[in-house]
C-alpha cells in the first residue's frame, strides 16, 4: 500500500540548552513563554508509517497517533515517547520508523535552538493518506486527550486516574555558582515534564519562569531535573506515563522545590 502526502506547521516549546547553544559563558535572555513563535525546522520523513493490515481488516478507516520528541540545536532525535494512540497498533507502526525520520535544525530567530513538541500523525486507509502536523501548547494539556477509553486506545494517565501520587525516591540540586545564585534569590521557575512507566523524568521544559532570571541556573535546574527519579506511576495497579511540572524556588542558602 502506498503511503503519500504530508503536512507541517510550526511553532514549539523550547529547552534551555538550545537557546543558549549548549554554552554557559554568558547570561543571555531566555524566552519562556509556552509557544514561541516562527520556529524554523522541517520534518524530513525517512520511511513512512504504515496503516496497519490487521487494523483494516478489523474494519478501521483511520487512525491518530501524538508523540512527543525532543529535537537538539543540530536537529538530532534525542527523545521520544508516545502520549496517545487512538489504536496502539497505530503507535507501533511510527515507533517502527521514527528513528528513520531527520528534522532540520531548529532555528529561532536565525539561531540554533532545542525544542520539545508534539508531532500528529494521522493515517487514513482511503488513499492510504499519513498526515503530519507539528503541534505548539502541549505542555498546557498535551493535545486535550479526553477520558474517554476504549480497548486498545493509549493515552498518558491523569492526575485522578492514579493509585496515588508518584513520590520522589531521588533528586538532585542543580549545581550553581553562588554569584549566579545570589542574582536570582527569590526567583522562581516551573518546569513541565514527562514521567514514564519506569519512574524516569523525561523531557523537562521550561514552562514559565519569573522575568530577569539569569539562564545558566536555569539550565542548572533543567539539568538537575533529568536526574530525578520517581515511584512507578500506577493506574490500576498498571505502570503508566504521566506528565507532571516542578516548581524550583532559588534561594542561595539552598535551593528550594516542592
Amino acid at each position: 500500500m502506498e503511503n503519500v502526502g504530508k503536512q507541517i506547521k510550526a511553532t514549539a516549546l523550547a529547552s534551555l540548552a538550545g537557546v543558549l547553544g549548549y554554552s554557559l559563558a554568558s547570561a543571555a535572555e531566555y524566552a519562556y513563554d509556552a509557544e514561541l513563535e516562527d520556529i524554523e525546522t522541517e520534518i524530513n520523513v525517512g520511511q513512512m508509517p504504515i496503516f496497519p493490515q490487521n487494523l483494516i481488516q478489523s474494519g478501521y478507516t483511520e487512525g491518530e497517533v501524538h508523540i512527543i520528541v525532543e529535537i537538539d540545536h543540530h536537529g538530532e532525535l534525542r527523545d521520544y515517547m508516545v502520549v496517545y494512540a487512538s489504536h496502539r497498533d497505530f503507535a507501533r507502526s511510527i515507533e517502527y520508523v521514527i528513528e528513520t525520520w531527520d528534522f532540520t535544525p531548529p532555528k529561532w530567530k536565525g539561531e540554533p535552538i532545542s525544542i520539545v513538541r508534539g508531532v500528529e500523525v494521522n493515517f487514513a486507509a482511503k488513499g492510504a493518506l499519513i498526515e503530519f502536523n507539528l503541534s505548539s501548547g502541549l505542555f498546557e494539556n498535551v493535545f486535550n486527550q479526553g477520558k474517554n477509553v476504549l480497548r486498545n486506545k493509549y493515552t498518558l494517565a491523569e492526575i485522578d486516574d492514579l493509585d496515588a501520587y508518584p513520590q520522589v525516591i531521588h533528586s538532585q540540586n542543580p549545581f550553581i555558582p553562588l554569584e549566579i545564585l545570589e542574582q536570582v534569590e527569590g526567583k522562581k521557575a516551573v518546569f513541565t515534564f514527562f514521567v514514564d512507566t519506569q519512574g524516569n523524568v523525561r523531557m523537562a521544559a521550561l514552562s514559565k519562569a519569573d522575568p530577569n532570571i539569569d539562564s545558566r541556573a536555569l539550565v542548572a535546574a533543567q539539568d538537575a531535573l533529568h536526574e530525578w527519579k520517581f515511584e512507578t506511576p500506577k493506574s490500576k495497579g498498571r505502570p503508566v506515563a504521566i506528565q507532571l511540572a516542578q516548581p524550583f524556588y532559588f534561594n542561595p542558602r539552598g535551593l528550594a522545590s516542592n
